[in-house]
């Protein structure tokens, strides 16, 4: 029996003795050694006065990391253990206008990791954010709480005159003339020619029958605004608007012709004639068809 059982036994130890891949060579595949490449980034933008978005691509699926702070110490960071070629993270409750050291981090599935240069930017005022909350405000007729969007701007930025602009306008609206004319004054400090500012002076100024000064400042707008003017807070303000303003003033200061020009241009079809009392229509005198015509053009305009 041993002697049938020998060869048998021999063959199977010699075939099994070939089974491990014919002469040695052996092994799995080789280990992912290699790191991801950053191909475009890390950038910064959405920058504001408490937050900004740092983006970046590499060319295999990774990780993200964002180490950032004042220093290149790096005291806060945000990550996400998602896969990812194109990266994104969202950096908040920054200080405004401070400069951020930032660096990125990118490790694949193997943890073969890569690291960006250090990077930098600086947080902005929240000025511009209190301003466009400040018109919406406006714009909602919630006045008292535009302007105090428009306070808090100016406490940081005293001379800006977008936020010189929205006191006016909103003094103004609200008809606190004497604080309309203070923040007036500080705008034409600032820009003498803006066209928002003038419109806002020619009413001023004729509302509170400082007729002279309405006079030089709807002059002065309708030169700087042109003829297609619409307000952009307010579609309701045009510069039809402005130049009614004008002939009020001047027909309060008894310059009537000149009024009557004005009112040509907001109506074409006005056919009052200061020499001819058969265009006054009812009335004794150029003076009195005038007034009328003022009163009906309030209503037009």
């Amino acid at each position: 029996m041993t002697k049938r059982l020998f060869p048998i036994i021999v063959l199977i130890v010699g075939v099994c003795s070939g089974c491990g891949g014919g002469g040695g060579g052996g092994g799995g595949p080789e280990p992912d050694t290699t790191p991801p490449i950053i191909t475009s980034g890390p950038s910064a933008s959405g920058i504001d006065h408490e937050s900004a978005k740092i983006t970046w691509s590499t060319d295999e699926d990774a990780n993200s990391m964002v180490k950032y702070g004042k220093t290149t110490s790096y005291s806060d960071s945000v990550a996400s253990a998602a896969y990812v070629k194109n990266h994104s993270a969202d950096l908040t409750g920054l200080d405004m206008l401070s400069l951020y050291h930032y660096r990125v981090y990118s490790a694949d599935e193997a943890g073969n990791m890569v690291a960006s240069s250090d990077r930098a930017f600086t947080t902005g005022s929240p000025v511009v954010k209190f301003v466009g909350e400040g018109w919406d405000f406006f714009e909602d007729g919630a006045y008292d709480s535009s302007l105090a969007r428009f306070r808090a701007a100016e406490a940081l930025e005293p001379y800006n005159i977008e936020v010189l602009e929205g006191l006016v306008w909103t003094h103004l609206y609200m008809y606190e003339f004497a604080e309309c004319e203070a923040a007036l004054e500080a705008a034409f400090g600032v820009d003498p020619d803006r066209g928002d500012c003038l419109v806002a002076a020619a009413f001023l100024y004729q509302a509170t029958e400082a007729f002279d000064e309405a006079i030089e400042a709807a002059e002065a707008a309708l030169e700087e605004v042109g003829s297609s003017y619409v307000f952009d807070h307010d579609d309701d303000v045009t510069d039809d608007d402005v130049r009614y303003s004008l002939i009020i003033a001047l027909a309060a200061g008894g310059d009537f012709v000149a009024a009557l020009g004005h009112a040509r241009v907001i109506d074409p079809s006005v056919d009052i004639e200061p020499g001819d009392p058969g265009t006054w229509g009812t009335h004794s005198t150029f003076e009195e068809a005038m007034i009328a015509l003022i009163e009906d053009l309030r209503g037009r305009v």
